[in-house]
């Protein structure tokens, strides 16, 4: 085994300890979506339909292969890699990290109206903007610390993993939050 692939199967093995970590912590301190005062902000009809197979789908196949490895070949594998052809890490990881954030202005845009955040911006186009730039803002940093990790990993898998942990949690924490409210 080379170096390269002892440092992946250590990162992925990081990963796994870190899921198991999350689940375990989610299971002691409670979870935002449990909190009455922010409970409302993870009540998203995207999370919110639906059964338990809807849900199981959705977090071990959908996100994570639909979404995160799909955008992390993208972002991080082609398009940081042709960036490294001819400029710095920082640069390289700069731009690709911004357009990551640029990616995600149409399904803020489309699904603006389906969470809670939608409620709170109503019709204002200002609004609308500026949640549309904390999206933008908030997917650039993300970019950035998947960047961090692929060249951590020299390769695409360790923010891969991170990716779908962090999208796979958010949908788990609006499902929560729906079950939280209910009762």
């Amino acid at each position: 085994m080379t170096e390269g692939q002892a440092l992946a199967r250590a990162e992925l093995a990081a990963a796994a300890a870190l899921l198991a970590w999350n689940a375990a912590i989610n299971r002691m301190v409670p979870s935002p979506a449990y909190v009455p005062a922010t409970r409302r902000w993870f009540l998203d009809e995207r999370a919110t339909t639906g059964d338990a197979g809807y849900a199981l789908y959705h977090t071990v196949v959908r996100i994570p292969f639909g979404t995160a490895a799909a955008e992390e070949v993208l972002f991080r594998g082609a398009l940081l890699g042709m960036l490294l052809q001819r400029h710095s890490r920082v640069r390289a990881s700069a731009v690709s990290s911004a357009l990551f954030g640029l990616w995600h202005v149409l399904p803020t845009l489309d699904t603006l109206a389906l969470n809670p955040a939608g409620s709170a911006v109503g019709g204002d186009p200002v609004r609308i903007g500026g949640a549309v730039l904390a999206s933008v803002v908030v997917t650039a940093a993300a970019g950035l610390g998947f960047s961090w990790l692929r060249f951590r990993g020299d390769s695409v898998l360790a923010p891969v993993v991170a990716h779908a942990a962090l999208n796979s949690s958010a949908f788990v924490a609006a499902r929560l939050a729906a079950r939280s409210a209910r009762r």
